[in-house]
Parts: C-alpha cells; sequence; structure tokens
C-alpha cells in the first residue's frame, strides 16, 4: 500500500513540476486551461473518426481551436503538456479499481480556488457516500441500464462515486450507465469529459446555463459512448434536453 501511495504521489507530483516549469515564463493558471482544452480536444476528435456523434464541421472548428493553442507553446512547453497528459493517465490507471477525481484534487493542490471565483470540489469521500444514496437498484431493473444526471457537473466527483456504488452492487458503468453532465464552466466541463473518458463511462457533457436552461456550444461524447452509439443515440436527444 506505502508503495503504491508514492506511485501515484510521483505523478501528480511530475504533472505539477511541469506545469510549473511552464509557469516560469507563462501564466501557469492559462497554462493549466490550455491543457484542459488541448486534451479534451485530443479525446473527442481521435475517438469519432466517422462522425458517429460529432459533425465534421464541429470536429474542425475544436481541430483548429487546438492548433492556435499548441501553437503558441515553444516546442519545448509543447512536449511538457504531452507529458502532462502521460502522468495523468497512469495516475488515473492507478484508481481504476476505485475512481477518484484526480483532476479536482490537483486543482486544490495547485491552490486554483483563488483564480476560479472560489470554486471547491466535492471531496471523494463525499461523493462516494452521495453515489449510494443515488444508485437506484430498482431502476436498472426496470429498464436495464441506470442514466445519471448531474446539472453542475464541476470535476465529476460525484459521477464518479455513482460509479463507484454501481460495482459495488455488481454492475458495469461501462456498460450499464448512461451519464448527462452539465456546467456552466468549460473548465468544468473539460475536467469532467477528460476524466470519464479515461475512466470509460459513456456520458454526454455538455456546457449549460441550468438557471437559465440555456446550452452553450456543442456537447462532448466520450469514447465510450461513441463506442456503444447503437444502444445511446437513440436517446441523446432526449437525456440532454431533461
Amino acid at each position: 500500500m506505502g508503495a503504491e501511495r508514492k506511485s501515484l504521489e510521483s505523478h501528480n507530483k511530475n504533472f505539477v513540476k511541469s506545469l510549473e516549469f511552464i509557469g516560469r515564463s507563462r501564466n501557469r493558471w492559462t497554462a493549466f486551461n490550455d491543457f484542459l482544452a488541448l486534451t479534451a480536444i485530443s479525446i473527442a476528435n481521435s475517438c469519432d473518426l466517422y462522425n458517429i456523434a460529432t459533425s465534421q464541421k464541429v470536429q474542425a472548428e475544436r481541430e483548429k481551436r487546438y492548433i492556435e493553442i499548441f501553437n503558441k507553446y515553444t516546442l519545448r512547453e509543447q512536449k511538457l503538456l504531452i507529458s502532462m497528459f502521460a502522468e495523468l493517465v497512469l495516475e488515473m490507471e492507478n484508481h481504476s479499481e476505485h475512481l477518484v477525481d484526480v483532476l479536482g484534487e490537483l486543482y486544490q493542490e495547485l491552490n486554483f480556488h483563488d483564480e476560479w471565483k472560489g470554486q471547491f470540489f466535492t471531496p471523494q469521500v463525499v461523493s462516494d457516500l452521495m453515489g449510494k444514496f443515488a444508485f437506484s437498484d430498482k431502476a436498472y431493473k426496470e429498464k436495464g441500464y441506470i442514466t445519471a444526471h448531474e446539472p453542475c457537473c464541476g470535476a465529476g466527483s460525484t459521477i464518479y462515486g455513482f460509479a463507484n456504488a454501481m460495482r459495488e452492487f455488481g454492475l458495469n458503468y461501462q456498460k450499464n450507465a448512461l451519464v448527462v453532465a452539465n456546467d456552466i464552466d468549460e473548465r468544468c466541463i473539460f475536467m469532467t469529459y477528460i476524466q470519464c473518458s479515461l475512466y470509460g463511462i459513456p456520458a454526454i457533457v455538455q456546457q449549460k446555463d441550468m438557471l437559465q436552461d440555456k446550452v452553450i456550444g456543442e456537447a462532448w461524447f466520450t469514447p465510450m459512448f461513441v463506442l456503444y452509439s447503437w444502444r445511446w443515440n437513440w436517446r441523446a436527444k432526449n437525456e440532454t434536453q431533461d
């Protein structure tokens, strides 16, 4: 257990070290936001090569944004941004048996709440408890799957708590759950989308002002959603409008 904990800490430390290096000549807050956008776009455009869920027009617009952001950085900084993604993947792999909000924890560790309007994300232990309360075995038996709605997803902690609860009940969240996650903050959308993608959660992640019921931009579909589109796409329109 001690060796595992050390490994987990090392991946976070490497991530922060790379970010701090970029922050020497740039604003690290901006660099973190750019990392989120680059990673989300990379995942979204690479997992839907046949435009099953996302149109070619939207993919082209996202690719253009990717190039504009990436080209702001030097070659060394670009390599560091790529290495940050690798460290994130390794960190999350170590949590594959019990999902954790890795990006939310990094956000807290980096003290970004000052820049991010005082936002604090729900601790995973609280989200795990909420997930157990929200889980309904009856709903699963009635429909054969469970749909989870998160109107203010943050970095997705409550979603991972729900997935953990499903696992405790012997269900495969990768095949038996559909998550619809919303938030008004684009950075939250990116963090939730990235982590749901890497954890293999079928999800539709949408930037949305829930108070005004106003959708902002196009939805982001995780790789697992795209993979099982034959199962989910007929419900996507209704789910995003609920």
